[in-house]
């Protein structure tokens, strides 16, 4: 079986294994999987070039059911736990030590504020580096044979984005604001009904308020970065109108869900 994923890759699929194909992000997710072996990423065992395309093989892995889509909740709450468990306990060993000022470069003018307050909040001295997945969206997430969360097609940290799973929580918190459920509208997936609650008291119960902070701050940053790419005008007004509640809510727990108006 053959086809695309969703960031224009090609997979091959059989009845064990999937072969990604395509350009050289594909070697570096590819790559990262390797070096990175943890029970949270999807197990590679190889990685080749074709001529003009990068390849990775991996072992083929499950999709979430019904009733696991239906529980959002539940499957942040589980990737989180396996993260934890897993990649984030790995030490981030090399990172690009000019991300600040290339991100910076790149900002609109209504996160540029609260990136500086950010970063004064959370150098990289004064805050535990790890390594992290880079996109553990629902969107990404299967399942091994146990059960077990897997979060397949990481985006491997460089350039603009430091080693901080703060950075991956950002992401985490763009599923919590209702991304799936706009990409996918047939799906099974339903609305987390107090994305605030959640956030604070459960995905993130036990982190600092300026942590939050700081990953609803990664939130609004994955929002703007994701503008330029959405060929789907549901995806380009999710993320412009929540990257906009975002930066209009941080002070006080107003995180508010996208609705299309």
């Amino acid at each position: 079986m053959n086809g695309v994923g969703m960031s224009g890759a090609g997979l091959k699929i059989s009845s064990h294994s999937v072969h990604k194909f395509g350009n050289l992000r594909v070697m570096k997710q590819g790559v990262f999987c390797l070096q990175n072996r943890c029970s949270v990423l999807p197990l590679v065992m190889a990685v080749f070039r074709q001529g003009d395309e990068f390849w990775y093989s991996m072992k083929k892995y499950h999709e979430l059911d019904e009733q696991e889509l239906a529980s959002p909740e539940q499957l942040l709450l589980r990737t989180r736990q396996a993260l934890s468990n897993s990649l984030w306990k790995m030490e981030a060993v090399e990172y690009d030590s000019q991300w600040e000022r290339k991100l910076l470069g790149t900002l609109s003018p209504e996160l540029m504020q609260w990136a500086v307050e950010v970063f004064s909040n959370f150098s990289l001295s004064g805050f535990r580096k790890s390594q992290i997945h880079g996109d553990p969206t629902i969107d990404n997430l299967a399942k091994d044979e146990r059960g077990n969360i897997i979060v397949l097609d990481p985006l491997p940290f460089e350039g603009k984005i430091p080693p901080w799973e703060l950075v991956d929580f950002g992401k985490m918190i763009q599923s919590v604001l209702g991304y799936e459920v706009v990409k996918h509208p047939e799906s099974k997936i339903k609305l987390i009904e107090d994305p605030d609650d959640f956030i604070y008291n459960k995905l993130m119960g036990s982190y600092h308020e300026k942590e939050i902070d700081a990953a609803c701050f990664w939130a609004a940053v994955h929002m703007e970065r994701m503008l330029p790419y959405a060929d789907n005008l549901s995806i380009r007004n999710f993320a412009s109108l929540t990257r906009d509640y975002l930066v209009r809510n941080r002070h006080g727990r107003g995180i508010s869900r996208y609705k299309e108006s």
